[in-house]
């Protein structure tokens, strides 16, 4: 079993964008260099507990950037980890200097660049907190991101707005060196609709023919695999840790206190926590053809965050799986 702890080094950001979630969180924390080593005993208190062979630290925002120097304090202490140790990063990329892309290279990390397709577009959502474009900033860095970084990730954020434009957008993001792109919906517009989803359908058709056309591209969305899901990881191999050392089991949740599974400050006393799917209660769900293998029959605090229901999955979210299913390949 792999072990992953996805760290909000700062839930501050220096980007405004229109559909971050993590946005509504009250206060604007940075983890504090002197919580490192309660990190590093409560990840290495669980791997007794759960006995992962390996553990992915995610440096998590916010920026995470913005706190580069507790990034290092943590990745410096990481050598105390009693199992190989991975670090990972989702940044807006605006703080990608060649300095920091160096010390990414340094450390191996898994990257992935907030990108939401052609300038225009991206400078629609991805703005300064003064309303200022951020893809001026980001530009000048990619060259040298992707020669040092070539398996880099571009993650593309797309709403009812902006879905029209997914095609060019991945078309645009390809042709700037990228080969992993990841496009995501935002889940929590709520002018999802019929219209916007014939379109949405129409963009997939435009998608899966560039994706036949373009081998060297990976496309997220047309290489899942239809398999049975599981339960929850969150409490047993998966963690949230907020800037305040608070515990909780996924980042959709991060600030919720009735979610709060345990502070990094009193490990010692930590227990693994389950969150185990009441499939019974999945009314909305019965006789689906993808019943089993729904991100949603797993992915509970997702639900949760939608419809305020750990087992109803929203409208949209429900016929984007179906839409993402019918792509996937069987295991």
């Amino acid at each position: 079993m792999a072990m992953k702890v996805h760290i909000f080094v700062t839930n501050d950001c220096n980007l405004s964008c229109d559909y971050c979630y993590v946005s509504g969180l009250r206060e604007k924390l940075y983890f504090g260099s002197e919580l490192v080593n309660s990190l590093i005993t409560f990840i290495n208190n669980v791997l007794e507990l759960n006995k992962s062979e390996s553990v992915t630290l995610n440096f998590f925002g916010g920026e995470p950037l913005l706190n580069k120097r507790v990034i290092e304090d943590i990745i410096k202490a990481s050598n105390k980890i009693k199992v190989k140790t991975y670090f990972m990063m989702t940044t807006n990329g605006t703080l990608l200097t060649k300095s920091n892309i160096d010390f990414l290279v340094k450390h191996n990390f898994i990257l992935s660049v907030s990108i939401d397709g052609t300038p225009e577009v991206h400078n629609r959502y991805r703005t300064y907190s003064n309303g200022e474009p951020s893809w001026e900033k980001i530009a000048p860095n990619l060259e040298y991101l992707l020669e040092k970084l070539p398996h880099v990730t571009a993650r593309i954020t797309y709403n009812t707005e902006s879905v029209s434009k997914l095609y060019p957008s991945v078309v645009f993001v390809s042709e700037l060196g990228f080969q992993e792109i990841k496009p995501i919906p935002d889940f929590f517009d709520e002018k999802w609709d019929e219209e916007h989803f014939l379109i949405l359908r129409e963009q997939f058709k435009y998608l899966e023919s560039f994706s036949q056309n373009n081998k060297n591209i990976h496309l997220s969305v047309l290489d899942r695999t239809l398999k049975i899901q599981g339960d929850c990881s969150g409490g047993v191999s998966s963690f949230a840790v907020n800037a305040n050392g608070d515990i909780y089991p996924c980042n959709y949740v991060v600030g919720e206190e009735e979610f709060c599974i345990g502070n990094i400050k009193d490990s010692e006393k930590y227990e693994l926590h389950t969150f185990p799917t009441d499939h019974s209660e999945r009314f909305e769900c019965e006789g689906c053809s993808y019943f089993k293998s729904c991100t949603s029959s797993r992915c509970i605090f997702v639900n949760y965050k939608m419809t305020g229901e750990m087992c109803k999955p929203s409208g949209f979210f429900c016929a984007y799986e179906r839409l993402e299913c019918s792509y996937a390949k069987t295991k």
